[in-house]
Formats: C-alpha cells, structure tokens, sequence
C-alpha cells in the first residue's frame, strides 16, 4: 500500500512539473476573476425585480468586497440597466473567460498524453465549460463565501414581510452540505468533459473530492479575513483589496489544477491494470 501511494504521489509530482501546469492557474484565476461581471448583473437584475434599491446593492459590494474591488464594480450597477453597451461589454468578458476553460482543454489533453482537439470543437467545447464555470463561481460567491452576509441584507430591508427563523435554521444547516454537493458535481463535470477522450465517471472522483473541500476551505478563510480582518491595507493601501481578490482565485485555480492532475493519474493507473487484466 505504502509503496503504491509512493508511486502515484511521484507520478502527480511529475505530471505538475510539466510546462502547461504552471500556466494553468494564472490563466484560471484570471477568468474566474471575469466571472465577476456576470453576477453584478445578477445582483442588479435580482434587485430590479424585489424592487430592492440600488443603493442597497451598493452598500453590500461596499460592505462585503474589498474597497478597491468594489469601486471597480460600482460603475456596472449605476442605473444604465441593460443596453446594447453593456452586452458586448458581458459578450467580450465571457470570450475572454473562455480563455480559461480552454486552457482546461489544453492542459488535459496534455497531461492524458492524448491527441490535441481541434479548434472548433475545442472552441465549443471551451464555451460550454465556460459557462458551468460562471455558475460555480457566482454559487461560490453568493453561497460560501457571502452567504450570511447576503441573508442578512435580505432580513434587514424587509424583502419578506415575515423572516422566518426556520429559513435561518434550514440555510445554516444545509449550507455546508448543498456547497459540498453543487461543488462537486460542477467539478465532475468539468473534470469529465475536458479531455479528448471518454473517460469513466469514477476516474475524477478523487480529484473532484480534493477540489471541492479545497475550495470551500479556501472560500471560508477568504470569508473571514474579508469579514474580519479590516486593517489589512495598512501597508499597502487599496491595491491589497485586489491582491487578495486574486490570491482567493489563484489558490482555487491552483486547488482545480492539482485535481485535474489527480484524475489524469488516476485514469492512466485505471487504464493499465485493464490492460493487464486482459
């Protein structure tokens, strides 16, 4: 057993070491960081249609985001509403992001050791995965990361005439779990379409589990420092607002990347013990 774990864990090692995987998470990070836009406009549609005011809204990315992030954000919510500008502006942000879902595609084909895809399929593919991808951001933004704070906007401008506590009771109990569930089979998914080839379901579970309690404890601590931990400009300024924002979806980038590679592993161990089976 010792001597089996010794082998995968030398073979993971040597798969992160190749050239692609350095690139991967940067190139990640920067796409989910695009993710931002499209749930803006979430927050802003979900407002016009509670009649809530979008001086709430601005309130909570104040309150909730760092500073210089949120004054980044601000301009998206102020008033325009929805206008040709702003979907070629949503068009180009999701091109852009698709960057990153490509880089999936590529680092997966690379690491399988399996024949390249071609563009547009590739492109097609990219796109499909790009939009799971800005779903499980926008849920790992309104969910596990500022969850309680959203809840607590709904609760304090009255959205319901009557806040029941069992809805508290259910939301804190079910949080964890839900994440946990919806994480997971976003990843498996993303994790089984990626590569060139058809791979079994089973093969990325074990990096599907990794990537999931990776990026719910990396949400929880991001979490707090932005919750708790209000001074941490002091030596740098507002800049430091940004730096964290993106050490939050470097270090989710670099969690997925270490999956993905789990999974490869996994498939190639799979594939040779049929082979010697047979």
């Amino acid at each position: 057993m010792i001597k089996r774990f010794t082998s995968y864990l030398k073979n993971v090692i040597k798969i992160i070491s190749k050239p692609v995987m350095s690139i991967l998470p940067g190139q990640l990070a920067f796409s989910f960081v695009l993710t931002i836009i499209p749930l803006i406009v979430l927050l802003t549609f979900i407002a016009s249609s509670f009649s809530i005011s979008l001086n709430t809204i601005t309130n909570f990315i104040t309150d909730n985001f760092p500073d210089a992030v949120g004054k980044l954000l601000l301009p998206l919510i102020n008033g325009r509403g929805f206008d040709f500008n702003i979907l070629i502006f949503m068009l180009t942000a999701f091109w852009l992001a698709s960057g990153g879902a490509t880089s999936i595609i590529t680092a997966s084909d690379v690491i399988y050791e399996i024949k390249a895809q071609k563009y547009i399929p590739k492109k097609i593919k990219s796109f499909i995965m790009t939009f799971i991808l800005i779903v499980l951001i926008i849920f790992m933004f309104v969910v596990p990361a500022f969850g309680n704070s959203i809840l607590n906007l709904l609760k304090n401008i009255n959205v319901f005439e009557s806040f029941p506590r069992e809805v508290l009771i259910g939301y804190y109990l079910l949080k964890y779990p839900l994440s946990f569930f919806i994480i997971y089979s976003l990843l498996k998914l993303i994790y089984t379409m990626a590569p060139n080839k058809s791979i079994k379901s089973v093969s990325v579970t074990s990096g599907a589990v990794f990537t999931t309690i990776a990026w719910m404890l990396i949400t929880e601590l991001y979490s707090f420092w932005v919750g708790n931990i209000s001074h941490y400009d002091i030596f740098y300024g507002g800049i430091s607002s940004i730096i964290i924002l993106l050490i939050w979806m470097y270090f989710l980038s670099s969690a997925f990347a270490i999956g993905l590679v789990m999974n490869a592993e996994k498939s190639i161990e799979m594939e040779e013990n049929n082979e010697k089976n047979k």
